[in-house]
């Protein structure tokens, strides 16, 4: 075997390790980076699953205060029929938002879910606008 043949295949050689090392070294990197990316969407999600869950709660404690402020209206005067279809849609609403307030906490870390429960919160809010 010729020097010239030696060296060739030494080349040969070298460039098939540093290819290994580089396809390995892409993979682990690759890896790496999806797991992070994984991680911080997760955060990401959970913040704002909370801030969805603390808007349901708001939301829900203002149907609870106008419905009672209403059966107190009833009550008073129980003549009132128009504010009583009121109160059942209030009720109604409410019984959706409850739907919704149990739906988010059973929420997975799914983006796809999340964006679902938001367009059902924004929903209900012009419901309740338009009620």
């Amino acid at each position: 075997m010729s020097i010239k043949s030696k060296l060739i295949s030494l080349i040969f050689i070298i460039i098939i390790i540093f290819g290994g090392l580089t396809t390995y070294n892409y993979y682990e990197s690759k890896s790496i980076m999806t797991e992070q990316l994984n991680m911080s969407g997760i955060e990401l999600v959970k913040e704002k699953a909370k801030q969805i869950d603390s808007y349901f709660y708001e939301a829900e404690s203002i149907i609870r205060n106008i419905a009672f402020a209403v059966e107190k209206i009833i009550e008073t005067n129980p003549n009132i029929t128009d504010v009583q279809d009121s109160v059942e849609s209030a009720h109604e609403v409410q019984s959706q938002i409850n739907e919704v307030s149990d739906a988010a906490e059973k929420v997975t870390l799914d983006s796809e879910q999340l964006a679902k429960l938001v367009i059902k919160l924004q929903q209900l809010i012009e419901q309740f606008k338009l009620s």
